[in-house]
């Protein structure tokens, strides 16, 4: 099997990511990026939708939809990150 992907677009050059790389899977709780032009900027922990630290470079409207899209889609992101854990890029 292949890794699957989770990318959502907020605007503006901002999107949330999966990790699809199995080691990077096995290190942490499930979570996702949010990246800024494709350079991860934060981490949000899917559980509680919470930001490991939240980035200092991103708009407040960006950090509140970032944190609305992890609890609405946290099921999927999840499911994913599980499904990379055991099936992710080498």
């Amino acid at each position: 099997m292949n890794p699957k992907r989770f990318e959502l677009d907020l605007g503006g050059g901002f999107a949330l990511e999966v990790d699809v790389k199995r080691d990077d899977c096995n290190r942490e709780p499930p979570h996702c990026h949010l990246t800024f032009r494709g350079r991860r900027i934060g981490q949000i922990w899917a559980e509680s939708a919470t930001f490991t630290r939240i980035p200092s470079d991103a708009p407040s409207h960006i950090i509140n939809d970032a944190i609305y899209e992890v609890k609405r889609n946290r099921w999927d992101i999840v499911e994913i990150y599980n499904h990379n854990k055991m099936y992710g890029a080498g």
